[in-house]
């Protein structure tokens, strides 16, 4: 038991250390100073970067866009100028590039301030939904982040990609187009249009309507049954808590640094019944579709974990755990999971698996 505790506390440590060395400096904001210049600090009000700048952008893909002496480059998280300030005007990055002016034509940089797309573009913007529009000889046409064009270029005017729709413009008229190309809203007026521009570009703002680092709990209602050779115990109740901190890297990918499970079964062995409770420590991963209604979204997790029985047996061993759900709100979920728990009990040559399903429902803060 001793040793199981040491197990379980060992992964609880390190998980914590990840989350804290991964989530640094995800939080620093732009602002200004007395002194009217700009710098970043942290969550805390702590100064991080020093007001030096004379204009300064968020932080994207871990670069910000700053302004001195009249130029703009990029600094790190650490306010280290990795691309110097050298431009007219940029965007942020997206995709691993950054849109620049050099005060004669647009092109693409990476984080290393290579060229990554060739220049000869008038005009540019930022990548979004992984299209980046921009415009050549007189039109806008889109293209991917290798420079390939996908979406021709025979429009007068054009807006960025958001949740799968672009609005462009053949005068007079304004268009929807899929990401193909096709047309699938036609002369919609210059205020709809608009007024759906300013919706996208606030649902944008919120990163899908997920928070980047979060405090999750859960609570769940269900059964399980464990398996041993050719015998199998059906659970009359499982009932489930977790709590979790997970991060997303962006509005599609995330990672949970750690969750723990409580899991209680009321079991029936032999019409005996007797009470079961399991600690688990699990990581794993996450993924989320683009939102479909407001705010709300299917998610999709696995984690991989140890976990421990606190009964008279001490069951220990490996556990995996799959759930999928919707995110209600930012901060409402409702999902169902399947855990699976394998372990050896001490005294016994043999390897139990226990398999429980149950519906959650859980909130973010």
């Amino acid at each position: 038991m001793r040793k199981s505790f040491c197990f379980l506390t060992a992964i609880l440590v390190f998980t914590i250390m990840i989350a804290t060395i991964c989530s640094y400096g995800q939080e620093l904001r732009a602002v200004r100073g007395i002194n009217q210049l700009w710098g970043f600090v942290d969550e805390t009000g702590k100064t991080v970067v020093p007001f030096e700048y004379g204009a300064a952008q968020e932080f994207s893909e871990g670069l910000a866009a700053v302004k001195l002496f009249g130029y703009w480059g990029f600094i790190d998280e650490t306010g280290k100028r990795v691309i110097p300030c050298r431009y007219i005007k940029v965007g942020k990055f997206s995709k691993g590039l950054a849109r620049v002016y050099n005060g004669s034509e647009w092109y693409f940089i990476d984080k290393t301030n290579r060229k990554a797309i060739p220049s000869g573009y008038r005009n540019a913007g930022d990548f979004s939904d992984g299209l980046a529009r921009v415009k050549y000889k007189g039109k806008w046409g889109f293209i991917n982040n290798v420079g390939w064009t996908i979406i021709s270029f025979r429009y007068d005017d054009a807006s960025d990609f958001s949740e799968g729709l672009a609005r462009v413009k053949i005068k007079p008229n304004w268009i929807f187009i899929d990401k193909n190309g096709k047309e699938v809203i036609k002369n919609v007026s210059t205020e709809t249009a608009n007024e759906t521009d300013a919706s996208s570009s606030k649902q944008q703002s919120v990163t899908n309507c997920a928070k980047n680092t979060a405090f999750g709990m859960d609570i769940g209602l269900g059964g399980s049954f464990y398996k041993s050779g050719k015998e199998k115990d059906i659970t009359l109740l499982a009932t489930a808590l977790g709590i979790r901190v997970m991060h997303h890297f962006n509005p599609y990918f995330g990672v949970d640094f750690f969750k723990i499970n409580w899991i209680t079964d009321v079991l029936t062995y032999r019409a005996n019944t007797a009470w079961k409770m399991r600690l688990q420590i699990m990581p794993g991963i996450r993924g989320n579709t683009p939102v479909f209604s407001k705010c709300m979204s299917g998610y999709a997790a696995f984690r991989l974990g140890y976990g421990m029985d606190f009964g008279e047996s001490n069951f220990e061993g490996l556990c995996l755990e799959t759930e999928v759900g919707l995110n209600l709100t930012r901060t409402v979920f409702v999902g169902f999971s399947y855990n699976y728990h394998k372990y050896f009990i001490e005294g016994i040559d043999s390897r139990v698996a226990m398999h429980a399903l149950s519906f959650r429902l859980g909130f973010n803060f």
